[in-house]
């Protein structure tokens, strides 16, 4: 692998000659899975040799060593003497957590020992698997609200028992208003929600919490307060035209599609997988919505179109996953998350010069629900094409649609005096 990075061979067996050489060519070849450049890769090569000097001077025996004790040997070297390639600390750095990933991968060092477990851990992994097996939640609520749970818990416990005797009507209430004042009343709203939630999980476990039932506040949202602001047609064209016509471009343009058509959420985006396109059937099989069920799509030309388009001419080669999309930057070729797909439609909000409420894919899917409710689809139709529990849900996207709202306004009454 050396060999491929260096055009000299005297610099290859120079590197292999080093201290740390050995691992030299297990290196560059993490660097080049990862998708970095040869100029960056050889630069981290670099780096390897000025640390293994650095390890030497300071006696560092490696089998032993940790991430934290490198860098600490790092910053010991403040006077340089190595007679070898020197590096920048910056870069230096940045290739220890690279090197030990190597290393751990070879077993020259021993993984990071674990964080010792508390009671709250078990508990809660206990009451996350109730959220799954019981309740069934999707996976990224039931990470939400067990984190709500261990940020309402680890203050009151700690690491020590966990007494739920001891919880008050007051300690509850002191949470949610805390939460109220400092944060929006959605935050509020979620964190007293899964308030109730961890009360009826007690009650299963046989614990007395009868007094509790009302001490949780109900955190008051105007329904319609939080209305979705969906792009009018021509917002949506100077959208859509921002995208450059590069790789990572052309995802990011399927990807709005997907949102601004379809009414895909930013997850459901991010979990398509290749073999969900029927190109036979023009169809699109959502494998797990956020309601746990399986959906089949009709899959619009222009959506499928700039799938296509980026599969054929922007998707990385050589990638070991099914995703549709992924990483266009270090590490190269990994799934996306729900947030990178929020996190690129915000960047191109920006591009577009766009000023939106919220720049993110919710938008993008409201839009998509309220261009089917403008053109008249049936309510119930676009509750299933939108994937919503209850109809409730949809009707919400009537009392935006303010140009058919004026038609059906009846004039205010004048009163003669």
């Amino acid at each position: 692998m050396l060999d491929q990075q260096y055009d000299s061979p005297a610099a290859t067996e120079r590197v292999r000659a080093s201290v740390l050489g050995i691992h030299a060519d297990a290196l560059a070849q993490f660097l080049v899975s990862r998708g970095h450049a040869r100029y960056t890769i050889n630069r981290y090569l670099n780096a390897l040799e000025h640390l293994g000097s650095i390890f030497r001077a300071q006696g560092l025996p490696l089998a032993i060593a940790t991430e934290r004790d490198a860098k600490a040997a790092m910053r010991a070297h403040s006077v340089c003497h190595c007679s070898g390639p020197r590096s920048s600390r910056r870069l230096m750095t940045a290739a220890i957590p690279h090197l030990w990933a190597v290393l751990r991968e070879r077993g020259i060092v021993k993984p990071p020992r674990p964080k010792a477990r508390t009671r709250l851990d078990s508990f809660l992994d206990a009451f996350g698997k109730y959220l799954v097996d019981v309740r069934g939640v999707a996976p990224d609520t039931r990470g939400r609200v067990v984190r709500d749970i261990r940020w309402f818990l680890q203050p009151l416990f700690g690491a020590g028992p966990l007494r739920f005797t001891g919880l008050s009507p007051a300690v509850i209430r002191s949470y949610v208003v805390d939460r109220a004042t400092s944060h929006l009343s959605g935050w509020a709203k979620q964190g007293a929600t899964s308030i109730r939630v961890l009360l009826r999980f007690l009650e299963i476990r046989g614990i007395d919490v009868r007094a509790l039932r009302g001490a949780v506040p109900v955190v008051r949202d105007a329904k319609l307060r939080g209305l979705p602001k969906a792009l009018s047609d021509a917002d949506l064209r100077r959208f859509l035209a921002c995208f450059r016509p590069s790789p990572a471009g052309r995802r990011d343009l399927a990807m709005a599609l997907c949102m601004a058509v379809l009414g895909l959420r930013a997850k459901e985006v991010a979990d398509l997988r290749i073999g969900a396109v029927n190109w036979r059937d023009g169809t699109l099989t959502l494998e797990k919505t956020k309601s746990g069920e399986a959906s089949v799509l009709p899959l619009p030309l222009k959506v499928g179109r700039a799938i296509a388009l980026y599969l054929r001419h922007g998707r990385p080669r050589s990638v070991h996953t099914d995703r549709i999309f992924v990483r266009h930057l270090i590490p190269i070729g990994l799934p996306l998350t729900s947030h990178t797909v929020s996190t690129a439609m915000k960047e191109a909000f920006k591009r577009a010069g766009m000023t939106v409420v919220s720049p993110g894919a919710h938008t993008l899917r409201h839009t998509a629900a309220s261009r089917m409710v403008r053109r008249g689809v049936p309510l119930k139709q676009v509750a299933e094409l939108m994937r919503h529990r209850s109809i409730d849900s949809t009707a919400i996207y009537v009392n935006i649609d303010v140009a058919r709202l004026r038609q059906v306004a009846l004039p205010w009454p004048r009163i003669r005096p």
